[in-house]
C-alpha cells in the first residue's frame, strides 16, 4: 500500500508485517488441523504455537540466501520456535526427528499459505468498507434530514432547473 493513499485501518491488514502474521496464522493453523487428524504430536503443536514468532529483518536475511520470501519466512519461523539458528538437514528437511519445527508447512505449498492469507487479508479489508459505507450512509442521512428544507438551485441537463432543497439531493445519494 502506498503510505499516503491508505487508511489506518487498511493499513494494518495490508503492512508487510501484517500480510506475514497471517502467513504465520495459515502456518498454525495447518498444524493444529495436522493435530486434530493424529498426524502432528499434540505437545508439538502445542510447542509450535507457544513459541511462534519471526522478525521482518530476519526474514529479509535468510530471503538474500533462499531468495523465496515464503521459504525464507518458514525458516524464520523454525528458528523462533527452535529457538536457535536454523540450517536444513542435509536430505533438505525443514528439521530433524524429534524437533517438533519439522511440522511446519508439512503438506502444503506456499502457495497455499499466501492464497489463504490473501484471502483473509481481503475478507478484513472489505469488513473495513462496509463499515466505512455504513458510516457514510448515516451521515448522509443526517446531512439530509438536516438540509430538508435548505434551498437549492436544481439542475438538469447542465443548466438551471427547478428549486429542490439540499436534503433532497443528499437523500438521493
Amino acid at each position: 500500500m502506498i503510505e499516503r493513499y491508505t487508511t489506518p485501518a487498511m493499513n494494518a491488514i495490508w503492512s508487510r508485517q501484517a500480510k506475514y502474521q497471517r502467513w504465520m496464522e495459515v502456518e498454525l493453523a495447518i498444524v493444529e488441523a495436522h493435530a486434530d487428524l493424529g498426524a502432528v504430536p499434540r505437545e508439538a503443536a502445542k510447542q509450535i504455537e507457544e513459541k511462534a514468532g519471526f522478525d521482518l529483518a530476519r526474514c529479509d536475511e535468510i530471503e538474500k540466501e533462499t531468495r523465496h520470501d515464503v521459504m525464507a519466512f518458514v525458516y524464520c519461523l523454525c528458528e523462533r520456535i527452535r529457538g536457535s539458528g536454523f540450517q536444513p538437514t542435509e536430505s533438505g528437511q525443514i528439521a530433524p526427528a524429534g524437533d517438533p519445527t519439522r511440522f511446519i508447512h508439512m503438506g502444503v505449498t506456499s502457495y497455499d499459505v499466501i492464497d489463504t492469507a490473501l484471502g483473509m487479508m481481503l475478507r478484513d479489508s472489505c469488513d473495513v468498507l462496509m463499515r466505512s459505507a455504513e458510516a457514510l450512509s448515516k451521515e448522509i442521512a443526517r446531512i439530509a434530514k438536516e438540509h430538508a428544507k435548505t434551498p437549492q438551485i436544481g439542475r438538469t441537463h447542465g443548466i438551471h432547473a427547478e428549486p429542490i432543497t439540499f436534503g433532497f439531493k443528499c437523500a438521493n445519494w
